[in-house]
Formats: C-alpha cells, structure tokens, sequence
C-alpha cells in the first residue's frame, strides 16, 4: 500500500503539477499520524505486507521519519519504504535509518543541470521548496542518492521517461554505485497526458544498441525484451533472431542472480530488471503502458486525505477519513469498520487499468493528489 502522507512538494515537475498545487487539501483535511498508523494496521490484518510512504514529497511532512518508524512497529508489516525527490533527504536520513526504513527511491528525471531546472520548473517552487534553504538542483539530489546507498538502505533511482530521456546519463549511476536505476513510463492523467511519447521499449532499444551483454534477471523481463517496438526495424529483428536461440519455448536466459550463489532481491514492486556485466546496480523498467502488468498487480493507494484508490485510472476507492473520524465508533468498531470497507474496495480492484483508451478514464485527480 502506498500511504501519501502530504500533497505539498517542493518541485514544480513540468508532468505533475508545473503550476503549483491547483486544489491544496487543507491541513484539517490531511490524515493524521495515528490516522495513517490505524489504516496501516487494518491493512496488516488484511494480509498487506508491504508499505510505501510519498507524497507529494513526503519530507516536508513535519516528522515523517518518526511516522515511518511507527509504521515499522506495526505487527505483520515486513517492509516500509519512502519516495522522495531528495531534497531534504541529506539531513533526514540518519533518522530513517534509526527507525529501519527498509528502502528510499529518490525520484531523478537527469543529472544536467539545466535540464534538471527546466524539468523540475524550479524557478516557480513555491514556499515549500523554500523551506529546503538552498536552491535545488541536480548535485543535491545525486549527493542524496551516493549518501543513502553507502548508508546500507537499499536505494532506488526513478527516471520517468520522456521523449528526450537520455539512458545512458541516467545508467551511469548504477554502474558507479549499487543501486537500482528504474526508468518509468508516464501515467496519462493530469498533466502526464501531454506527454504521450513515453515508451521504455525505446529506451530499452538503445540501451540494448549499447550494451548488447545487457541481460534480463527474470522471465518477466525477458518478456519486456521481446515485446517489439515498431519504432526501431533494426531492434526488432535483433530480438528476432535472437529469440532463434531458444529452444522448445524454454529461456536461454538464466535467472539466478548475479551468480548461482547469489539472488538479486528488488523488492514487492513491479519493476523488471536488467543486468549488465560490471555494474554496481541494476536497470528497471516499470512499464504500466507499453508492458501491462495489471495481471499481477498487487498494490493500492492511500491519499492524504484518505481515500483509498485500488486503480490509478479510475476514480472509484473508499474515504477511510469519514470511518476515521466518525464519532459514534469505539476503537473496535472503528477498527472493524475500516477493515470491512478496505476488504470490499480491495475486493472489487479493477482487472486492468483503461489507458489505452482515455476516454473510459474517469480519474480526474492530479498525480501529486493521489501519491505519486
């Protein structure tokens, strides 16, 4: 379960919300801390395991790390993980490090720093980006990254791709440092719709034009590798041909890890990975369009104000805040009510997002809103 803990953000990314917050959820409206920590727990009793704190970005939440220390305490939970942009992360990190956080993505779209200006439309950041104290820009960010890899905390970079989304910029990173580098297809809702160029078959193409030794760490994988891309005739028949070396249907592939004695571990997510030899890290393709993966999704989303989201493209879910917050509920009725309500809309989870055709689209929220 992914748990939007704040809508605010200290970025003004031209795909999410270039022109600030247009419809702030009040400070009243915000879950509380035990509000969140009571929807973690009848999510535990539901069987969820796994727990990922956003935002918005996530940080500018007064105690977030301590939150994310609460949520560690919580019976039956085995992982809490945080997104960020990396910002504030520098000064927060020992905290989350103290309270076990399990893992931190840091969100990166490019290491140029005029890129990285005009992507993150820095110039316009509000009053939460002020509160940083310094100017953001690329180096904070990719310092955030080096300092939380060599902390021990398992660390992920995520690229959402865009038309001029240079790989082999962005790869550099997991072959200096021992993270994963993930690059992310664009959701079409809110300001993602005018980005509609976002394919990783294109991105994975070129990388494979530069690093033919580049090999998949899993069926699914393997999957995305021959999923052609019309766009690239000369990797398409590449990945013909080399398709001829498999046999009876069965994978040329091995997929034990960096070597037999070793596994690789990314996590619950539904990212699929690639090696190449003499990389610290992997590469990621989290691909919702152009390698749906809604067979096996297995994730739901909690705003901050509380709504619980089963699909991204849908509108539909549960506002667990009214069951929160109803006053003719005791502990346990609350308790009850909160899981009865979380298992129904659960229950009832789309089978497949509706992407490829916009107008079945009925969520009209923006990305930073729901929990990006």
């Amino acid at each position: 379960m992914r748990i939007s803990v704040t809508d605010r953000c200290s970025l003004r990314c031209i795909y999410c919300m270039p022109d600030g917050i247009r419809r702030k959820v009040s400070h009243t409206d915000i879950l509380r801390s035990e509000e969140i920590e009571a929807v973690a727990c009848a999510a535990s009793r539901l069987g969820i395991r796994h727990l990922k704190v956003t935002g918005g970005e996530p940080l500018v939440r007064k105690g977030c790390a301590e939150l994310v220390g609460e949520l560690k305490k919580i019976p039956g939970i085995s992982t809490v993980t945080l997104t960020t942009n990396g910002l504030l992360l520098e000064e927060n990190l020992e905290a989350l490090k103290k309270c076990g956080c399990d893992g931190i993505n840091i969100s990166l779209d490019t290491t140029d720093p005029d890129k990285f200006r005009r992507i993150t439309g820095i110039s316009e950041m509000g009053r939460e980006g002020r509160k940083a104290g310094r100017m953001p820009s690329a180096e904070t960010v990719v310092r955030a990254i080096r300092l939380s890899a060599e902390s021990g905390i398992r660390t992920k970079v995520n690229v959402v791709t865009m038309p001029d989304t240079d790989p082999e910029e962005m790869i550099r990173l997991a072959e200096e440092l021992p993270v994963d580098v993930r690059f992310i297809e664009m959701m079409p809702i809110g300001y993602g719709k005018l980005f509609p160029d976002s394919d990783n078959r294109a991105i994975l193409g070129k990388l494979l034009e530069s690093h033919p030794d580049m090999k998949p760490e899993s069926p699914e994988a393997e999957a995305l590798l021959y999923n052609e891309d019309p766009g690239n005739p000369e990797g398409r028949s590449r990945q013909k041909a080399d398709r001829k070396d498999t046999e009876g249907g069965e994978s040329r592939f091995s997929f034990s890890g960096r070597d037999s004695s070793e596994n690789i571990t990314h996590g619950p997510g539904p990212a699929v990975y690639f090696r190449i030899p003499g990389f610290s890290g992997s590469i990621g393709f989290i691909s919702a369009i152009h390698g749906k993966f809604c067979a096996s999704c297995n994730r739901v989303r909690l705003t901050s104000a509380g709504f619980l989201k089963t699909c991204l493209s849908y509108g539909d879910g549960v506002d667990l805040r009214e069951i929160l917050r109803d006053q003719g509920l005791d502990m346990s009725g609350r308790e009850a009510a909160l899981t009865a309500a979380m298992r129904a809309a659960i229950l009832g989870k789309p089978r497949a997002h509706c992407f490829e055709t916009p107008e079945k689209i009925t969520e009209g929220h923006e990305m930073s809103q729901i929990g990006g």
